[in-house]
C-alpha cells in the first residue's frame, strides 16, 4: 500500500514526524521513570502500559511518516495499541476507587485483545493509512472500525460518568483528588481532539492521531501528579497490595 503524501502547508503543524518522535521519546522516558520508581505496584504497572500504549502510536506515526520502512504493518502497530488505551484507563479508575468488578475488567481485555488482532488478519483489505505531512489518517471500514468506534465510546463514556459519579460522592480527600486529576487527563486530550471535530478543522479519520498526539498532556498528568498523590497518601511505593 503506498502512503499518500499531501501539501506540508497543513493545519496543525505541530503534529510533525519530528514531534511524534519527541513524544515517542518523553512517553518512554516516562515509562522508565515509573519502571524504575512504581515497578511493583499495579497503578505503576497499569501507567507503564498506558505510556507504552501511547509510545507505540507515536512511533509508527514516525515510521509511517518519516521513514516509511515497513509502514504497512506500523500503521496496524500503532493502530491496535490506540484500542488498549481505554481499558487501562478503566482499570486504573477501578484501582484508585477500589471497584472490584474485575470479571468486567477481564472481559474487556479479553474483547481489546481479539480486536487488536483483527487489524492484522489479512482478510481485512479495508485498512489505509495516508500520511498527510502533519499527521496520519487512518481508514478502517471493516466491522472492526464499528466495533473500535463503540469500544472506545462505551469504555470512555463509562469512564467518565464513574469518575464523575465518585468525585461528587462523599470520599475521602485524596480519593477525590485523583478523581478530579484523571477527569483532568481525559479532558486534556478529549477537548481540544473534539473542538477541532466540531469546527471541521479535522474529520473523524483523523482523531486516533490527533488524539493520541494530545495524550502526552494526559501522560504528564498521570506521572506528575496522580502518581505522586496516590503515594503521598500510602508513603510507599514497595507494596503492590496497597490500596488508597
Amino acid at each position: 500500500m503506498k502512503i499518500k503524501q499531501k501539501n506540508k502547508h497543513m493545519i496543525l503543524r505541530c503534529f510533525t514526524p519530528l514531534v511524534a518522535l519527541a513524544t515517542f521519546a518523553i512517553e518512554i522516558i516516562l515509562a522508565l521513570f515509573v519502571l524504575v520508581k512504581y515497578r511493583k505496584t499495579t497503578i505503576g504497572i497499569l501507567s507503564i502500559g498506558f505510556l507504552v500504549s501511547l509510545a507505540l502510536f507515536q512511533l509508527a506515526e514516525f515510521v509511517i511518516c518519516g521513514t516509511h520502512v515497513g509502514a504497512p504493518i506500523w500503521s496496524r502497530i500503532g493502530f491496535a495499541s490506540t484500542a488498549f488505551l481505554p481499558v487501562i484507563g478503566l482499570h486504573y479508575i477501578y484501582y484508585i476507587n477500589s471497584i472490584t468488578k474485575t470479571w468486567l475488567l477481564k472481559l474487556l481485555y479479553i474483547l481489546t485483545i481479539l480486536l487488536a488482532i483483527g487489524f492484522f488478519l489479512p482478510s481485512d483489505p479495508y485498512f489505509g493509512y495516508a500520511c498527510l505531512g502533519t499527521y496520519v489518517q487512518f481508514t478502517v471500514t471493516s466491522v472492526f472500525h464499528r466495533v473500535y468506534l463503540w469500544h472506545y465510546i462505551v469504555i470512555v463514556g463509562s469512564s467518565l460518568f464513574i469518575l464523575l459519579v465518585y468525585i461528587f460522592s462523599k470520599r475521602k480527600q485524596h480519593i477525590r483528588r485523583l478523581n478530579v486529576w484523571m477527569l483532568v487527563a481525559y479532558l486534556l486530550f478529549l477537548i481540544p481532539t473534539y473542538t477541532l471535530v466540531v469546527l471541521q478543522v479535522i474529520t473523524g479519520k483523523d482523531v486516533p492521531s490527533i488524539l493520541c498526539g494530545f495524550a502526552i498532556l494526559a501522560a504528564l498528568v498521570v506521572v506528575g501528579k496522580i502518581l505522586p498523590i496516590y503515594y503521598q497518601k500510602l508513603g510507599t511505593v514497595t507494596r503492590p497490595s496497597e490500596r488508597p
